[in-house]
């Protein structure tokens, strides 16, 4: 994007105005061409955002928090300290599938939904992309929580929201048809073919019980008698030579794999592409009336009733006229999202945090590579897309692997070289340089785990007969070491 036009779009003084109005008592933080800026920050006057310009800022970033003082934040801060600084949260739902022409169907069934459930007046906006963002106010919310502050219940009853209305906009026994809508979609279908891509990159087979994916009935195991390394293949598969050995591995038997619930009906879902990683502490979303760094559209308020008529056109910087709010506070009513809290979290279970989490013991010694679970073995063989979330995944995964972090940083670089438009270095190092001070904890669970937006939109989601019986990556590579053993 040109500088000029950038610093001319941004000395609007409507725009500067509803820009700082915006981000009061948030975190506002500008997006440079290779990183973000330093953290926390804020802005106070309409000037700050023209400093950010000129020192090369393109786009602007706020969080979903509000804090006392935005500024009093720091890297490591427990959840308590956390909770003290924070008075409210807003409920941001990120929809961004590939297809821009598919975000605007499953923004308006989202948004259909969260009628349905008494919720009238929630705010929307164009992402500046592919996608849509959709902002439920805290002050919509229930004050408690049974006997818990909703202030104090971020990220974990946010997240309980996402994956439940990922659920009830896709089953047609609440009258939605989101999956056979999408797939019969004109432009969907002329994407998979422009990027000779199928179906099956973006649908998955949900039990529909316990709503986890579903996995091939059966498989073939073969061992190597070797070196012992045993590798799952599909049913079709007649010989299979030892990736390690190069001998000849021998058929073990065959693996009858059904749901762990014992459900036997499942329904095909596309992935939807909800974006969970923003429902964490501290995170970010593009503000209102930012420009988008990639395709310089801006990040413009929509009327909720009309997108599905919503032309990314509108959003280019000479069409921008009239400057609105993006949140009208006059509209807002209390307690208007009670009844989504509600159904959403009757099965959460109840802590002073709103949700218990069980500690994960790191392996003293790192664990073999070959006792990887797919999803990690495929995403290491080099992405297209997606390779910053992966990298998030990786780090966490290869700590609680019991890696330290010499041998997680030759890991990852190993890893960015097979990408096909390689990370920066310089990202690279500074994402590690941050996890190192974070306390450690277990990557993303798995499909049907509350881990559905990170392996199955990376389109790495392979399971084999080991998978049915963990719920994390983590869990896999512990639980092969042991059977290998």
């Amino acid at each position: 994007m040109e500088f000029f036009k950038a610093l001319k779009y941004y000395s609007r003084k409507d725009i500067q105005a509803e820009m700082l109005n915006f981000s009061k008592n948030r975190e506002f933080i500008p997006q440079f061409r290779e990183s973000f800026g330093k953290r926390p920050d804020i802005i106070q006057y309409n000037g700050d955002i023209l400093e950010f310009v000129n020192k090369g800022a393109i786009s602007f970033h706020v969080s979903e928090e509000q804090w006392v003082d935005p500024l009093a934040l720091k890297t490591g801060m427990t959840k308590k300290q956390l909770d003290q600084l924070r008075f409210s949260w807003d409920l941001v739902i990120d929809v961004d599938f590939e297809i821009f022409e598919c975000s605007r169907i499953i923004t308006s069934h989202i948004i259909t939904a969260l009628k349905e459930h008494g919720i009238k007046n929630m705010f929307v906006k164009f992402s500046g992309n592919k996608g849509f963002h959709i902002l439920i106010p805290f002050e919509s919310f229930p004050e408690n929580i049974k006997k818990y502050k909703t202030k104090d219940l971020f990220p974990e009853i946010p997240k309980s929201i996402l994956f439940y209305l990922s659920d009830y906009v896709d089953n047609e026994k609440n009258g939605f048809k989101l999956s056979k809508e999408i797939l019969a979609n004109k432009s969907f279908q002329d994407y998979l073919r422009l990027k000779n891509k199928s179906e099956k990159d973006f649908v998955q087979e949900i039990c529909t019980k316990c709503k986890k994916q579903k996995i091939n009935e059966e498989k073939i195991e073969f061992v190597c008698p070797y070196c012992n390394k045993v590798y799952i293949e599909d049913i079709k598969t007649k010989f299979k030579t030892c990736e390690r050995c190069k001998k000849l591995t021998e058929k073990i038997n065959s693996i009858k794999i059904k749901c762990s619930c014992g459900n036997t009906r499942y329904a095909r879902k596309i992935n939807l592409s909800l974006d969970s990683i923003l429902i964490s502490s501290r995170h970010l979303f593009r503000a209102p009336y930012s420009l988008n760094e990639k395709s310089g559209l801006v990040s413009v308020p929509v009327n909720p009733d009309s997108v599905l008529s919503f032309d990314r056109e509108k959003a280019r910087m000479e069409n921008i006229k009239e400057i609105k709010p993006f949140i009208d506070k006059s509209r807002i009513k209390s307690e208007e999202a009670k009844r989504l809290f509600n159904i959403a979290f009757q099965d959460v279970e109840e802590s002073e945090s709103g949700k218990k989490y069980k500690e994960f013991e790191i392996p003293k010694e790192a664990l073999n590579i070959d006792n990887f679970p797919p999803c990690i073995l495929l995403g290491l063989n080099g992405l297209e897309d997606g390779k910053k979330r992966f990298l998030f995944v990786l780090l966490n995964f290869l700590r609680s692997s019991g890696y330290q972090y010499e041998g997680i940083t030759k890991i990852v670089l190993e890893w960015n070289k097979k990408n096909s438009q390689p990370l920066k270095d310089g990202y690279i190092q500074s994402q590690i340089s941050w996890h190192k001070r974070q306390k450690q904890v277990p990557p993303p669970n798995c499909p049907g785990n509350s881990g559905m937006a990170y392996y199955t939109d990376l389109n790495i989601c392979r399971p084999d007969s080991i998978c049915k019986s963990i719920k994390n990556p983590a869990q896999y590579t512990v639980k092969k070491s042991k059977l290998h053993k």
